[in-house]
């Protein structure tokens, strides 16, 4: 076996949205079995592919990534890390939005609060700063 088959059965639990309890169930296996061949760390012998296969409804040369050369892999990988930025790109423009629409409220309220406005801006821009940055530092230590 080798590296993209433990990433094409991480990717492949992922896509169907079952956690590693509910597959190892369907197994027969402990979580940490099946957690060990999703790391690479060990790997499963053949009844245990075909299984694998017919859970996540796919063929064997799939699963173990013989077709194309595991590109497959490299695809649900990135169709699976353009999904998690988009999620993130839509929850920035919701903020984004609120804040526009609070700040237009609270100018439309009084022009006394315009330096309320501007304070609660900057107090959200350090926030999303602060966040942001602990998610580059997350990403560099993993």
């Amino acid at each position: 076996m080798n590296e993209n088959f433990s990433k094409n059965l991480l990717l492949l639990r992922k896509k169907v949205s079952l956690s590693q309890c509910e597959v190892a169930k369907e197994l027969g296996i402990s979580r940490q079995t099946l957690s060990k061949w999703e790391t690479g760390k060990s790997t499963p012998d053949a009844t245990y592919i075909k299984k694998i296969s017919e859970i996540y409804k796919i063929s064997i040369d799939e699963l173990l990534g013989v077709e194309n050369d595991g590109d497959h892999v490299e695809k649900e990988e990135n169709i699976f890390q353009s999904n998690k930025v988009r999620k993130k790109n839509y929850l920035v423009l919701l903020f984004v939005v609120v804040d526009i629409l609070l700040s237009i409220v609270l100018i439309c309220i009084s022009k006394h609060m315009f330096f309320w406005v501007m304070d609660f801006n900057l107090i959200l821009l350090a926030i999303y700063i602060v966040v942001r940055l602990m998610y580059f530092i997350k990403a560099i230590v993993n």
